[in-house]
């Protein structure tokens, strides 16, 4: 993922999915995925970036 600058939502250290989805372009877009499913997200966000 270090190379594809892809956004995840982990779980207990592991990728999930949300809504079907396991990755996003934005921040913005799994934060809206996690709203959907009632799921409260850190303001602790990591950008997979080489």
């Amino acid at each position: 993922m270090g190379r594809t600058g892809i956004f995840v939502a982990m779980r207990g250290g592991v990728v999930t999915s949300l809504g079907g989805r396991s990755h996003w372009r934005s921040a913005d877009e799994v934060r809206r995925a996690a709203q959907a499913e009632n799921i409260a997200v850190s303001d602790f966000v990591v950008r997979t970036l080489p």
